[in-house]
């Protein structure tokens, strides 16, 4: 059997688990072939290596040259992003093809018949399935691209399965299947089999963690508030505040050191007209010792591998972070995350980056909701002392099960369906 697998551009280290969950479906298909086909990469960059990991027959091809041998595969998958919505068709999409020579015209059509099979004939679409997906940004002003939402609509009611990754793009997408199906599946990432890839990924000192996670600034800008609420943190649990470089490992793209520790010293004590180690000088002894502690841990990860993350990120206590997915792959290892957001979204305020919108659904879908903290409540007093009784109680086991045993039934039905095709 060949799979098809059409995934995003240059991931991300969050996007890599999304990757790597798509690539571990080899563990009930070891005789299928697995293909990723993606847009190729800007000049001067390459992708993560991840299929090296994987000790199996796992590749890269380009579209849109491929797009015809994609046709001829046995299954076909949408897997994760924003692949087939409008909004990343008018943003992501053309930033990933303007390096190719292109016209604007050409990259929209190129966008359609790769991302929408704009001109695949039905039994195309028959063996196709769109997995852990999201058209969550996309407003009636973009359904009104009347070209484009014809051909989201004949995808979406003539392929084999939907599972989009949170409930309102389920429910929107449900509303064009002709089944009349629940579309609900969960983040790729949460499918990925913890120790399939990594195994020397182990929890070490189960019962008693010793350090809280810390990763914050790329998505949220951060003020003072955090340093005291870390300060609370470490008081309250006596454990050290541990960073987790979490876009920083050794596939990546070499990145200025000191620039990035500088930004994260200003950002975490909320000072940014003032250089960094003038702040930490001026700062109290605490504060002082949780960003040098921070500083020192950036500066030793420079050769750290996605598994050495992962192994890392599995040893907390719990951790505190505004990234979506490190929320996503805490949780799917047993690991509580407290997110930080600059707001608790409003469907007004959506974006098409979503940075707020889908951590937030995210813990809303599984009744995680306090858990999720933004920094003008983190300026409050009574909101520390809530977090840290809430971390204390058994809420946040209960929450990971939940995430958990949907993943798996998620998975389940993933595989019963392909097996249809073998």
């Amino acid at each position: 059997m060949k799979i098809a697998v059409i995934s995003a551009s240059q991931p991300d280290t969050g996007m890599l688990t999304v990757e790597l969950a798509a690539a571990s479906l080899k563990l009930e298909f070891p005789e299928a072939s697995f293909v990723f086909f993606t847009f190729p990469p800007q000049p001067g960059k390459q992708f993560n290596d991840f299929f090296f990991l994987t000790e199996s027959d796992i590749e890269f091809r380009y579209l849109p040259e491929s797009l015809d041998e994609v046709y001829t595969y046995d299954v076909i998958f949408f897997w994760g992003d924003f692949l087939n919505s409008h909004t990343w068709m008018n943003q992501s999409g053309p930033l990933q093809l303007q390096f190719s020579n292109y016209s604007k015209q050409e990259v929209r059509e190129i966008i359609l018949k790769c991302m929408l099979f704009k001109d695949a004939p039905i039994e195309v679409l028959q063996k196709t399935f769109l997995f852990g997906g999201t058209i969550l940004p996309d407003k009636q002003k973009n359904l009104e691209d009347s070209e484009y939402y014809q051909c989201f609509i004949r995808l979406v009611s003539n392929c084999r399965k939907v599972w989009m990754r949170e409930p309102i793009s389920a429910a929107r997408v449900s509303l064009l299947r002709k089944q009349k199906e629940d579309c609900l599946g969960v983040d790729a990432a949460l499918i990925l089999p913890e120790n399939l890839y990594f195994p020397n990924i182990q929890r070490e000192n189960e019962k008693n963690p010793s350090k809280i996670g810390l990763f914050v600034g790329s998505r949220t800008p951060m003020d003072s508030s955090l340093t005291s609420f870390l300060t609370a943190l470490k008081t309250e649990f006596k454990s050290d505040i541990n960073w987790l470089p979490w876009f920083k490992f050794k596939t990546q793209q070499p990145q200025s050191k000191l620039s990035l520790v500088k930004s994260r010293v200003k950002t975490l004590l909320g000072s940014p007209q003032v250089k960094a180690n003038e702040i930490v000088r001026q700062k109290k002894i605490q504060s002082q010792h949780i960003v040098n502690s921070l500083r020192q841990e950036y500066l030793n990860a420079t050769s750290r591998t996605l598994g050495d993350l992962l192994h890392q990120l599995c040893q907390y206590k719990f951790v505190v972070t505004d990234t979506y997915h490190v929320c996503i792959n805490a949780w799917r290892m047993g690991v509580p995350a407290i997110c930080i957001s600059s707001q608790i979204p409003t469907p007004g305020s959506f974006t098409g980056t979503l940075k707020d919108e889908k951590k937030y659904i995210l813990y809303l879908t599984y009744q995680a909701t306090d858990f999720f903290v933004t920094l003008e409540q983190l300026n409050n007093l009574r909101n520390t002392n809530f977090l840290i009784n809430t971390i204390s109680s058994s809420q946040a086991q209960t929450i990971s099960k939940r995430i958990q045993t949907h993943a798996k039934q998620v998975r389940e039905e993933l595989v019963e369906n392909i097996k249809m095709f073998g």
